[in-house]
Order: C-alpha cells, then sequence, then structure tokens
C-alpha cells in the first residue's frame, strides 16, 4: 500500500497514523512525503519503505499574477518530476493501494493516476480529504493589515491574492479527483451548481451527466476498476462533497489523538528540585537531575532564543521492556505546586510569579484568522496596561506561535510594531517530538482555525484536547463537531471575543502576583 503526501512526513499526522495502524496489521507501506526521516512509530520498521520528496521551490506571493503563475508553474513541474520518479521508478512493488491526502491536489492528483496507470495497474485509491486546496488557495488574509489601524500601531498590506484562473484550476482539479469513482458507484453529478463551501455562490461547471463513455473508461483504467473510496474528516464536509461533487459514500474519519499527546506519567525515581525560568520569573520545580533540556523559541521583538519550558527523562516502570523501566521525556511542572491545571502548565493560577503560557500551532496561511489574534492581543495588552501603575519587567501572559508559512513575518511585524507590553510573543518552529511537549507545559491551546471551507476540523485542536489543554479557539459552523463552548472549550469570533478568553486566563491571581506584590513588598518593613 502507498501514501502520498505533499507534506513535511513528520507535521503529517493523519498520514502517519494511517501508516502506523497498516504496519500494526501486517501490511508493505511505501510512504512518500517530503521531509524525513519519518517519525517513530514509522522510523526504522521493517516493512515501511520511505521515499522523500525535495522541498519545492518557493511560490511567489504579493508581486502581481505573472510572478505568481510563473514560480506556481516551476515549482508544480519540479514537484511533478519529483513525485514521478518516486511513485514509478523508485516504488519498490506494484501498489495494492493508494491513499492520497488533499489538499494538495495539485500535482498529486495528476501524478498518481499517471503511475496507476503504466505501474501500478489495477490498485485501488483511496482519497483523504482534509481541506479543499481551492478554497485554501482564494482565501484572503485577515489581520495582515489590522495593525495599521487603531492607534498608528503600524503593519504591513495584505500579500495579493492568487490569480483568479489558479483558483478555477484548483477547483477544477479537486472535482476531478472527487469524480473518479464515480465510474463504478453507479452515482451521477450534481444537477445544479452547489454553493462553494463555507458560503458564497455556485460554483461554474460543478454539474455534469453521469459517467459514461470515454472519460468513464479512463477514470476506471487509473483507479482500479473504479475502486474508489473517500475519507473526510467531518460529517459537514461528507455532506457537502454529496451535495456539490457528488462523492457517494465518503466515510467520515475524525481527527483522534496520537499516542504522543498524553499529559506525561509520574517519575519513578526521587526528585531533585530545580528551577524553571521564563519571563524574568523563577519557579521551583521537581524533576530528576541527572537529565534536563530547554524548549526554546524566538523572542519576536528581540530575536533572542526564550527557554519557555524544561524538559527532563525520567524512568517508569514498563513491564514490557527489559529491565522493567524506559525513558521517557516529561515536562518540568513550571511551578512548585506542580499548578493543579491542565497539561501540566499551572492553570494560569500565577503560582510564583510565573505567566501563564498559551501555545498555538500555525501554519501562517489565510486559513487562520489573524485578525483575532493581533486584534484581541493589542485589547488585552491594553486593558493590562491600564490595570498596572507600575513598570515590570515580567510579562502577565506568554503567547508561543510554532510553525512556518508565508505570513509569518507579517503578522509578526503587526504584533511587534510598536511591542506589546504586557504580553510576551515568541515563535519557533518545534521538531515533532517536542511539540507535544510544549503542549503540555502550556496553560491553554489556541486554534486560530478559521477554516477556508467552514467544513473542516482542525488537527491541532484534537492534538490540545489530548494532553488535558483547555481551548480557546476561532468558532465556525463544523466546529461544533469536535469543540464544545463553555466545556472543552472557549470560541469567539473576534479579536474582543480572544480578549476576553486570554483575560480570563490571566486571572486575578496571576495580576496580583504581577502588579500588587511588587508594591506591597516595597512598603514592607521586611523588603524581599
Amino acid at each position: 500500500m502507498s501514501f502520498i503526501v505533499l507534506g513535511d512526513v513528520a507535521h503529517s499526522p493523519r498520514t502517519t497514523a494511517h501508516a502506523a495502524c497498516l504496519l500494526a496489521a501486517g501490511v508493505r507501506v511505501h510512504l512518500v512525503a517530503t521531509g524525513g526521516p519519518p517519525p517513530p512509530p514509522l522510523a526504522g520498521h521493517p516493512r515501511l519503505v520511505y521515499t522523500g520528496l525535495p522541498d519545492p521551490p518557493a511560490i511567489t506571493r504579493g508581486r502581481g499574477a505573472v510572478a505568481f503563475l510563473v514560480t506556481a508553474a516551476w515549482s508544480v513541474v519540479v514537484r511533478s518530476v519529483a513525485l514521478a520518479v518516486a511513485t514509478i521508478v523508485k516504488a519498490p512493488a506494484t501498489w495494492d493501494v493508494v491513499l492520497l491526502q488533499v489538499p494538495p491536489a495539485i500535482p498529486a492528483a495528476a501524478v498518481v493516476a499517471a503511475a496507476v496507470a503504466v505501474r501500478h495497474r489495477g490498485a485501488g485509491l483511496v482519497v483523504d480529504w482534509h481541506n479543499f486546496g481551492f478554497t485554501l488557495l482564494g482565501g484572503s488574509a485577515p489581520g495582515v493589515a489590522v495593525a495599521g489601524g487603531g492607534g498608528g500601531r503600524g503593519g504591513s498590506p495584505p500579500p495579493t491574492a492568487p490569480p483568479r484562473a489558479a483558483v478555477r484550476l484548483a477547483e477544477w482539479v479537486e472535482r476531478g479527483v472527487a469524480r473518479w469513482g464515480w465510474a463504478t458507484a453507479g452515482a451521477t453529478a450534481p444537477s445544479a451548481a452547489v454553493g462553494r463551501p463555507g458560503g458564497g455562490g455556485g460554483s461554474a461547471g460543478a454539474g455534469g451527466s453521469s459517467s459514461s463513455g470515454l472519460a468513464a473508461t479512463a477514470r476506471r483504467a487509473v483507479t482500479g476498476g473504479g475502486r474508489v473510496a473517500h475519507f473526510v474528516v467531518s460529517t459537514a464536509m461528507r455532506d457537502w462533497l454529496a451535495a456539490s461533487w457528488g462523492v457517494p459514500a465518503a466515510v467520515r474519519l475524525p481527527d483522534l489523538p496520537r499516542s504522543g499527546f498524553a499529559p506525561p506519567p509520574p517519575p519513578l525515581l526521587p526528585p531533585a528540585t530545580t528551577s524553571v525560568h521564563r519571563g524574568g520569573s523563577t519557579a521551583a520545580a521537581a524533576v530528576p537531575s541527572s537529565a534536563t533540556r530547554p524548549l526554546t523559541a524566538t523572542d519576536a521583538v528581540t530575536g533572542r532564543a526564550v527557554t519557555f519550558a524544561m524538559v527532563a527523562v525520567s524512568l517508569i516502570a514498563d513491564t514490557t521492556t527489559p529491565g522493567g523501566v524506559r525513558k521517557v521525556h516529561r515536562v518540568v511542572p513550571r511551578r512548585g505546586d506542580n499548578g493543579g491545571g491542565s497539561g501540566g502548565g499551572g492553570g494560569g493560577d500565577g503560582g510564583g510569579g510565573v505567566p501563564p503560557l498559551v501555545v498555538t500551532a500555525t501554519s501562517w496561511t489565510a486559513d487562520e484568522d489573524f485578525s483575532a489574534l493581533v486584534t484581541g492581543l493589542r485589547c488585552l495588552d491594553d486593558r493590562l496596561a491600564g490595570r498596572s501603575s507600575t513598570a515590570t519587567s515580567s510579562p502577565a501572559l506568554v503567547v508561543l506561535a510554532t510553525g512556518r508559512g508565508p505570513l509569518r513575518s507579517a503578522i509578526l511585524s503587526a504584533l511587534t510594531t510598536p511591542p506589546l507590553v504586557h504580553i510576551q510573543v515568541l515563535y519557533g518552529w518545534l521538531p515533532a517530538d517536542d511539540y507535544p511537549l510544549a503542549l503540555c507545559a502550556a496553560d491553554a491551546g489556541l486554534c486560530l482555525h478559521a477554516s477556508s471551507s467552514g467544513v473542516d476540523l482542525p488537527m491541532k485542536a484534537v492534538d490540545m484536547l489530548a494532553v488535558g489543554l483547555p481551548v480557546l479557539a476561532r468558532a465556525y459552523p463544523a466546529l461544533g463537531e469536535l469543540l464544545v463552548d463553555g466545556e472543552t472549550a472557549v470560541l469567539f469570533d473576534d479579536g474582543s471575543g480572544l480578549a476576553d478568553a486570554l483575560d480570563r486566563l490571566v486571572g486575578w491571581e496571576a495580576e496580583w502576583a504581577r502588579v500588587a506584590a511588587p508594591v506591597l513588598w516595597s512598603v514592607s518593613r521586611q523588603q524581599v
């Protein structure tokens, strides 16, 4: 069986989860993706063959339609050649089933069809939809220039949207992928165009006739005689595909927590005392003293590396391993009382003066509501400034944004021009093994996913729930399938709502430790 994803293998949890389950069932797997090597438990598995793809050339955005089209075309060519070599020349054996994760469908769909027709004749096809590429491509970028107003806070202009022709091409390709299964499923195309996911008007050419003639014969040739199935992440996506593109029976397969995302087990050995530093504060914590390492990120204002958590290696009882013990990496509690909060982070209680830590995983694309982030953090910063009558070097809140993407520079510029006074913003690209640990160190998770399609669900929220984090999430209709407002999450619609949610996280105790305590100690007879 082959899995194809045009994304970083270490940060493609859905595909790696598919592969891990099949390997456990005794199936031989060929995994094709960028980056590498694959993460555990895939790395070094005897039944796994991994073919890494080179990173594609960057696509120029914000410099006009010609620059976008030329660089996008070149990127497609490079990806197509690399993928063709991997799937036709380097494939270790003839595939029985190929699973294609979309988006992106360009150029993966065409290359996979060619590979099946040329090398893997008769292979079945499974398309795993986790969003729609044409809605991602056609989405705007709210929040990039939001800092340009409201008191002259600076900012950068939003990038130019991709040409409409590129968006329509992406939609046409994805609609074609959806129609692969019509040849034998007995389904017919919808008779009329249906609105795009997430709202908007109908799509030209979304309708059509039932599969027949030359087109049906071609589809059968490249899809194993029509053995085609579709996975979707939500009920809303399944319903939209059925109504709009005629996908007859897509199977809902929601993202679920992976084994690495869970609160760490307690240590087996007696602990020693060490300290954690962040935001100018110190907190005692119990950890084994033999081996610790920092988790670091970059301060958005100073550009310096900042330690936001410490990780210790603990020995725990495990009867399934030689010697009865095994090593686990666990986050050092940032507060001496273990915080009593979610994920070992401390729940924002301000104990020891350590500010709450909020972690958001982002791909820095227009599929996320950065206007809410910029507006919300600036609104909260103004509130905190109004409550504080004294200058302090310790932030009231630390926000860590992980990941890479095209909008990162613009959003960080909007957040740091001018700098926030009472909120520290960190950013960085965390290794796959460190991301679960960063969530375990946090007091809350922040999900800015606004969904360009309106029918997908964010994997990042699944990971946050798995480690026991409360989730602050941007609301949209399909999100109710995953998060319940007031129970597993606090949902917000805009920057003001995000500021309210973060304000509750900061809380009275944290503000008292940061603002009131220094004043009281300054007038005390016992100068502390």
